[in-house]
């Protein structure tokens, strides 16, 4: 008579040879989704520049030429210059870099400590499920702008407080969008046959509930990636985020909103560029929620 391990082991193996299946169906369903496929080139070409911003701008974001002050677009200077005489093509692509790691380093630890908390809460549930939430639904019944600037006003205005508080804004919501995805798994039929094989609770957990709730998660998280670089702008152009002179497009447009007669470029294109990446994650997002929908469906 084969032990109880062995027998949990060579039953589950029909399990983990789907999941490269699985995994070529979901990539497939990606490839196909026009959304997806749009936001996420938006998304890329976007980090790409942020990220090489000392190889394609000519001038130093912080370089003011008194004498090229509010002049239109020209072969030096792309994007015209601000009323300082600053490139505005530079400080675009040194806000994009700001705004890029604002909503990454904002998104990620959030999802990091959600995964783990909304986990525990949805899988026990009962009084470890209301210890972990009912302090996280106060967080949550705060308006996230207000909670923002609260935070950014007591504890300074660093770019370190802003992304912390967008962190604290994120994490209750990923917590419970988890949580919520794990209540509504964890009695399915495939966890329930985990189970009967004699698979341990923390393998049912993190082999069988965790991956196939993660979906409504992922779809949140990019949105919120965009929501938090519009929460940044709106915090630098009241004075509250990205301290000048360092570029932020939020920055840029209050610092340039006087100039909006005379030069005009100086508020366009920072206020195109929070729309292309902030539509980039929101396309990204709506096609991701899609296809969570479609396999649910299914």
């Amino acid at each position: 008579m084969p032990m109880p391990g062995f027998r949990a082991r060579q039953s589950t193996l029909p399990l983990a040879a789907n999941q490269p299946k699985r995994q070529r169906q979901i990539g497939k369903r990606l490839l196909r989704n026009k959304r997806v496929l749009v936001g996420g080139l938006i998304v890329l070409v976007i980090c790409a520049f942020a990220v090489a911003a000392p190889l394609v701008t000519r001038h130093a974001p912080n370089f003011g030429n008194y004498s090229l002050i509010l002049t239109a677009p020209t072969d030096d200077n792309f994007f015209g210059t601000d009323g300082f005489g600053r490139d505005v093509f530079s400080r675009v692509i040194y806000g994009l870099r700001i705004s890029m790691m604002v909503a990454f380093m904002s998104v990620l630890p959030a999802v990091a400590i959600g995964v783990p908390l909304g986990l525990i809460a949805g899988y026990k549930s009962g009084i470890v499920d209301n210890l972990i939430m009912r302090p996280l639904d106060l967080l949550i019944s705060f308006p996230p702008i207000l909670l923002a600037i609260t935070l950014v006003a007591m504890f300074g205005t660093r770019l370190s407080i802003t992304i912390a508080s967008l962190t604290l804004i994120w994490m209750p919501i990923m917590t419970r969008i988890l949580r919520g995805s794990v209540l509504s798994v964890r009695n399915a039929e495939f966890v329930e046959a985990a189970r009967t094989i004699g698979a341990s609770p923390a393998r049912v957990t993190i082999s069988h509930v965790l991956p196939n709730s993660l979906g409504p998660l992922v779809v949140q998280a990019s949105i919120s990636m965009g929501i938090s670089i519009l929460i940044e702008a709106s915090l630098s152009f009241v004075g509250l985020g990205t301290q000048p002179p360092d570029p932020s497009l939020g920055g840029m447009l209050a610092e340039n909103k006087d100039f909006m007669r005379a030069a005009p470029w100086s508020v366009i294109y920072p206020g195109i560029s929070i729309m292309v990446v902030v539509l980039g994650f929101n396309l990204f997002g709506d096609g991701l929620r899609d296809i969570v929908a479609s396999r649910r469906r299914r």
